[in-house]
């Protein structure tokens, strides 16, 4: 373990000198030399990554001010489901936060605790229950094994694309809401090879901003592209303007699959993407491609999808759309980073770069990443504070929505709201092996209901500068006091929360939970894979780039074969 265990005792904060769990080198933390457990106690584990964990010390030092239970903070690269599937019952641990988890599979195993009667009774602060703040696919979805909660959602951790608002602003990148300038050199729109059908950019006598993709002015997305031919005139407009697209860390080439991931919800909704987990559109329908005709244009049905058709799904519209988008994105010339794609490039490589590249006249306008990134770089982003001054301290990046149209702009009143969705399965769970300690199973139920409390949620949220993946306010006082990007990510989500529009990406139906690495909405799993000349290829881009497929014959590769879903999917 690169961290040493957090001991947090009645609001001081004090390292320990607790040894590594097994599994990551070390002594176990429950034996030996230097590695004791205190009974009286409540250890947490939480993973390590780019969600950190200082949000968990703060809450657990409120928590210890409030209940004078102390608590122990370890940060743990293993915490997945994998993970705690190797040595959880003899863990230490209590509570776990974790990422790319399957409940189910560690619920069968009885390795993790009934949580139900906590997760139902009323929060002290007359919020609610914390069940009450769920969303329904996830109250389905946590109730599926044996209809009782094991586990809970914790971050919303949804992907996409960070911008620099500065380079927008300052290279008059932005769409401006009439009569915008348009540059004679782009006048053939390099996404259609047709004559441009979108707005036009701001400019020193012309600032005020389009509605932006969700069709309102003075939100989130205002001045954004809001169809695929505006996106490409963008960058078509920065490379005349020397500026960088993007970058993206070529050591993790699957981040690219995020642009996947927010195309495809920007065109489907929320609503629409479920069908590809519930494999049940409850009679409503969507748009489904049957085939292609001659010129090329798909033909479209619109079908309602259950457990009958559910391979359908696999040839949704929206993925063929956002693969297109893909291929002028990966095929064009002077859109990425010289180097980024190489495997020795990591995302501390992109963090800096995209940081500092302000400073070295070279600007970089977007970056690929999830919304964590924020909180991933914090150290890219106080050397740079040490090195320009407090001028680089709050940062103007926002996170991006994409456009969900092809061709033409959103006009006011045309839009809709942001549509996100849970990428990395952030959740936490509880450890069986507190079934026969009362005094443990106490400390949990406290815990539990002390960090789903309103104001736990806001702190977390303030702390980490990300949502929660529940339903929860955030006040004024508390949102002023967050930087730039989490501002952004906080009016994303709220827009998304209150217009039903953030996905769960799981479902209780049979076949989603016996087949989770086929059908979670995750960049490493099998969701954005497709079967080219007979091997599964899991980027778009190495078809595209290094195979010389196209969009067409990448999305008709994602298809599931009637009687592949008979045989292995359907229920």
């Amino acid at each position: 373990m690169k961290k040493g265990a957090r001991i947090i005792s009645l609001g001081v904060a004090s390292v320990a000198t607790l040894a590594a769990m097994s599994g990551c080198g070390g002594t176990p933390l429950n034996g030996g030399p230097g590695g004791t457990t205190d009974s009286n106690k409540l250890y947490i584990s939480t993973r390590d990554s780019g969600l950190g964990y200082a949000w968990l010390e703060e809450l657990a030092k409120d928590f210890t001010a409030e209940t004078g239970i102390e608590t122990v903070v370890v940060p743990e690269r293993n915490n997945t489901g994998d993970g705690l599937a190797n040595n959880y019952p003899s863990s230490p641990y209590s509570i776990s936060f974790c990422e790319s988890m399957d409940y189910v599979a560690l619920a069968r195993s009885e390795f993790l605790y009934d949580i139900s009667d906590i997760v139902k009774e009323e929060l002290a602060d007359g919020t609610g229950t914390i069940e009450s703040k769920l969303y329904d696919d996830y109250k389905g979805y946590l109730q599926a094994y044996d209809g009782n909660y094991y586990s809970l959602p914790w971050a919303a951790t949804f992907n996409g694309v960070t911008y620099d608002a500065e380079v927008l602003a300052n290279k008059y990148l932005y769409f401006a809401d009439a009569n915008g300038e348009k540059p004679a050199k782009l006048a053939t729109s390099s996404y259609t090879g047709k004559a441009y059908t979108g707005r036009g950019f701001i400019s020193s006598s012309n600032k005020k901003l389009s509605p932006g993709p969700d069709g309102k002015y003075d939100t989130y997305d205002d001045g954004l592209p809001s169809s695929y031919e505006e996106f490409f005139y963008m960058c078509d407009q920065m490379i005349e303007k020397g500026v960088i697209p993007f970058i993206y860390t070529g050591a993790s080439d699957h981040y690219l699959n995020y642009v996947f991931q927010s195309l495809l919800l920007a065109n489907t909704g929320a609503k629409e993407l479920s069908y590809h987990f519930s494999f049940d559109s409850k009679g409503e329908k969507t748009d489904i491609i049957t085939g292609f005709n001659s010129d090329g244009t798909p033909v479209i049905e619109q079908k309602a999808i259950s457990n009958e058709n559910g391979y359908e799904i696999k040839q949704q519209a929206g993925m063929y759309y956002a693969l297109k988008f893909l291929y002028r994105l990966f095929t064009a010339n002077g859109y990425f980073f010289d180097g980024c794609a190489t495997k020795g490039f990591t995302n501390k490589q992109a963090f800096t770069q995209f940081i500092e590249s302000k400073y070295k006249n070279n600007p970089v306008a977007m970056i690929v990443e999830g919304v964590y990134w924020y909180g991933e770089a914090a150290q890219e982003r106080q050397d740079s504070v040490d090195e320009h001054g407090p001028a680089a301290k709050n940062r103007q990046f926002k996170f991006m929505t994409m456009p969900g149209q092809e061709l033409g702009t959103v006009n006011e009143n045309e839009g809709r709201a942001a549509a996100l969705a849970d990428s990395l399965s952030s959740y936490l769970v509880v450890n069986a092996n507190i079934k026969n300690n009362e005094e443990k199973q106490e400390q949990v139920a406290q815990f539990l209901k002390f960090i789903y409390k309103d104001s736990s949620l806001q702190k977390y949220t303030t702390v980490a500068q990300m949502p929660a993946a529940v339903k929860y306010e955030l006040p004024k006082a508390q949102y002023d006091t967050m930087d730039t990007y989490g501002k952004s990510a906080w009016d994303i989500y709220e827009s998304a929360m209150k217009a039903d529009n953030w996905s769960a990406s799981v479902s209780a139906s049979p076949t989603f939970l016996n087949n989770p690495t086929i059908f979670k909405f995750q960049t490493a799993y099998q969701f954005f894979s497709s079967t080219l000349d007979g091997k599964s290829v899991e980027l778009p881009k190495t078809a595209f780039v290094e195979k010389g497929k196209t969009a067409r014959e990448y999305f008709e590769g994602m298809a599931i074969s009637k009687a592949d879903w008979d045989k292995n999917y359907k229920y």
